[in-house]
C-alpha cells in the first residue's frame, strides 16, 4: 500500500462535481448555489452542465446571468451580438431567481440544480410593492413622494414629455454607436443638469464637479428615492412592463394572482406610462455614464477610488439595479422615432397589417400642460423594435420545437406579417394626444381585483390573460423588451396563439399560461403544471422554454384549456386532478 499524493486523488475523482453556495458580495442577496469542477481543465470536462443551453438570440432575455446562446457560431448577427457584449461595460449584480439558464435540464420535463434549490426563495415568493397596487392611481404615500420628488430643488426638474423622448433617443444613438468614454464627461453633465436634474446643492466643494461620478451619484440618489419607481425585482412587474406601454382598456387584462387590477381611466395609464419612460430615461442616463467609467477603467485611462464603489454598493438597491437591467434592454432592443406630423394625413386610417407592424405606433403619454405648444412642434413620435426579424425566427424556432400543428401554413403566415412590418407607413397621431373618454373595459376576470391576495407558492402560480391579435404580450415579445425571469415563456405561447386564428377560434380569447390545454389531437402544458412535467418523459414529447407538447390527451375532453388542481404535501406535489375547461363564451 501507497499513500495516495495530490494528484493521485485528484485523478482519482476527476469528472466528480463538486457543490458550492456562494455570495457575490454585499447587498448581492442569497448565495447562488452552483456545481463546479475544480480538478478538471479539459474543456469537456470543466464546462459540464446539468442545464440545455439557451437555442436561440432571440431567448437570451430570459436570463441576466452571463451566456451564450447555440446559434452563435451558425448565425451571423449572433455573432455580432456576441461580439459587441465583449465590450467594457457595467455588469449590475443582480439575477433572476431562479436560475432560468437551470430551468431545462438534460432530460425533459427536469430542472436543475441551481434552479430547483432557489425555488424556496424565487423571486416570485416576494411581497407585493407598496402602493403600487394599480397600473394607473396610486397609493397617496406614492403621489406624495412622486411630487416630492419632482419639485424638489435637488432632484429632478420639470420635464416635458418630448424631452423625456428626445433623450431616449440621444442616448440610443450613443450606446449603439459605442460612443461611451470619459471624453463626453463635460458634455454629459450639461444635458443631465441644465434639462433633467437639479444640479447638486454642495457642488462647488467638489475638486472636479463635471465628473462622471458625481452625476452618477447624483441620478442614483433620484434612482433610489422610495415609493416612486416600479420594482422590477417583482416578477409580477416584469411581465406588466408591456402592458403599461402598449396595454389598452378594451380587454386587455391579466390576472397573475397579485392585487394588481387595472388603471380605471386612459387618463391614469398614459399618466403611468410617462413615469415608466422618465424612469427607463434616468436609468439609461445612469447605464452611459456606469459604461463610460467601466471602459476608462478597462483601458486604463483613469482608476475609480474604493470608496465610490463602496458609495455605490451602499446606494445602488435592489429596485436600482433592475432599472440599469430595463435600461440597457431598453437600448438594445427599441428606438423612439421621431417624424414630422403630417396634417393632410394625420386623420387617414391603415388598414390592419397584422401585429408585428402593430408595434410601432404612436406615443402616447399624459396629458401635456400647455397642448398648444405641443400641437405646434408638428412632430410625432413612435417605438419601434430592433430586431423584429430575430424574434420572429424566435418564435418560430419554439414552434417547431413544440411541434405546433399545421407549422407550415403558420409560418407563412408570420412571414407575411414580418414583410408587412418593415412597410414605412405607421399609424401616426400627434403626442399627448389620448382621448379623455374612456371606453367600457370587457374584462374577462370578473372587474378589478381590488381586495388581497394570497401569494401562491411557486408551484401553484397561475397566469390567466386575455389573448387578442396585436396584444401587448405579443409587443412585448417582438419588441425584444423582455425582462430575466418566467416571463419569455408566457409571452412565447401568447404571441404563438394570438397569430393563429383556428387555435383563437378553438381555445377562446382566454389563456391560463401556467396550465394547459388540447388541441388538434396533442395536448401543450407549461412545465409550470405538474401534469407537463410528468407528461415530458413520455414517448413523442417535446419541450422548449418551459413549455412541453404532447401525444398524450385527457380522455373525453375536446379542445380547449385544461384546469389542473394540485395539492402540496410536504413539499410534494402529491395529487393533480383534470378538470373541464371553462366556458369562455
Amino acid at each position: 500500500m501507497t499513500t495516495l499524493s495530490e494528484t493521485d486523488i485528484e485523478k482519482l475523482f476527476s469528472g466528480a462535481p463538486q457543490y458550492f453556495a456562494r455570495n457575490e458580495g454585499h447587498n448581492t442577496g442569497a448565495p447562488h448555489p452552483s456545481v463546479a469542477f475544480p480538478w478538471d481543465e479539459a474543456l469537456e470536462i470543466r464546462d459540464l452542465t446539468d442545464h440545455t443551453q439557451i437555442e436561440d438570440q432571440a431567448w437570451g432575455c430570459v436570463t441576466a446571468w452571463p451566456h451564450l446562446t447555440r446559434d452563435v457560431r451558425r448565425d451571423a448577427a449572433a455573432t455580432r451580438k456576441a461580439k459587441e457584449q465583449k465590450r467594457a461595460h457595467f455588469y449590475p449584480r443582480c439575477r433572476e431567481r431562479p436560475n432560468m439558464l437551470s430551468m431545462q435540464g438534460l432530460e425533459k420535463g427536469t430542472m436543475g440544480y441551481q434552479a430547483i434549490l432557489e425555488r424556496s426563495v424565487g423571486d416570485a415568493l416576494q411581497d407585493e410593492q407598496f402602493g403600487f397596487a394599480s397600473l394607473g392611481h396610486k397609493a397617496p404615500a406614492v403621489i406624495e413622494q412622486r411630487q416630492k420628488v419632482a419639485t424638489s430643488k435637488d432632484g429632478l426638474r420639470y420635464i416635458e414629455e418630448h424631452v423625456v423622448l428626445d433623450q431616449l433617443m440621444k442616448n440610443s444613438t450613443r450606446y449603439n454607436e459605442g460612443k461611451l468614454d470619459r471624453a463626453l464627461s463635460t458634455k454629459l453633465y450639461n444635458e443631465l443638469f441644465l434639462h433633467i436634474l437639479h444640479p447638486p446643492q454642495r457642488l462647488g466643494e467638489l475638486k472636479n464637479p463635471h465628473s462622471l461620478n458625481v452625476q452618477i451619484q447624483a441620478l442614483l440618489k433620484v434612482l433610489a428615492a422610495p415609493n416612486t419607481w416600479v420594482d422590477f425585482s417583482h416578477v409580477e412587474w416584469r411581465i406588466r412592463l408591456g402592458q403599461i406601454l402598449w396595454g389598452t382598456p378594451q380587454g386587455d387584462g391579466i390576472d397573475d394572482g397579485s392585487s394588481i387590477h387595472d388603471a380605471d381611466t386612459t387618463c391614469e395609464r398614459n399618466e403611468e406610462r410617462y413615469w415608466l419612460l422618465l424612469q427607463i430615461l434616468l436609468a439609461c442616463e445612469l447605464l452611459i455614464r456606469l459604461d463610460a467609467i467601466t471602459a476608462g477603467e478597462e483601458f486604463g485611462a483613469e482608476s475609480i477610488h474604493p470608496n465610490d464603489i463602496r458609495r455605490f454598493e451602499r446606494d445602488a438597491n435592489t429596485s436600482v439595479k433592475w432599472s440599469l437591467v430595463l435600461a440597457r434592454a431598453w437600448l438594445e432592443n427599441l428606438e423612439v422615432v421621431k417624424e414630422e406630423n403630417d396634417s393632410n394625413n394625420g386623420d387617414r386610417s391603415q388598414p390592419s397589417a397584422g401585429w408585428l407592424v402593430s408595434l410601432t405606433g404612436k406615443m402616447i403619454l399624459r396629458r401635456h400642460r400647455h397642448q398648444k405648444d405641443l400641437d405646434q412642434l408638428g412632430v410625432v413620435y413612435t417605438m419601434k423594435g430592433r430586431h423584429g426579424e430575430r424574434q420572429v425566427d424566435g418564435l418560430m424556432h419554439f414552434a417547431r420545437k413544440i411541434q405546433w400543428p399545421e407549422l407550415e401554413t403558420y409560418e407563412s403566415r408570420i412571414c407575411d406579417n414580418a414583410k408587412t412590418a418593415y412597410e414605412p407607413t405607421p399609424v401616426q397621431t400627434p403626442l399627448a394626444s389620448a382621448t379623455t373618454a374612456d371606453t367600457p373595459r370587457s374584462s374577462y376576470f370578473g372587474g378589478s381585483t381590488n381586495g388581497a391576495k394570497r401569494k401562491p407558492s411557486w408551484g401553484h402560480r397561475k397566469i390567466e390573460a386575455a389573448l387578442h391579435p396585436s396584444g401587448w404580450l405579443s409587443k412585448s415579445y417582438v419588441s425584444g423588451l423582455v425582462l430575466p425571469g418566467e416571463g419569455l415563456s408566457h409571452f412565447l405561447m401568447a404571441t404563438l396563439l394570438e397569430n393563429d386564428k383556428e387555435a383563437m377560434m378553438r381555445l377562446g380569447p382566454m389563456a391560463n399560461l401556467c396550465g394547459g390545454f388540447v388541441y388538434c389531437g396533442k395536448s401543450f402544458w407549461s412545465t409550470a403544471c405538474v401534469v407537463g412535467r410528468v407528461l415530458a418523459a413520455g414517448r413523442g414529447a417535446a419541450e422548449c422554454m418551459g413549455w412541453v407538447s404532447s401525444d398524450v390527451t385527457p380522455r373525453g375532453l375536446p379542445d380547449g384549456w385544461v384546469n389542473i388542481e394540485a395539492n402540496e404535501l410536504e413539499g410534494l406535489c402529491t395529487r393533480s386532478l383534470f378538470r373541464r375547461p371553462i366556458p369562455w363564451t
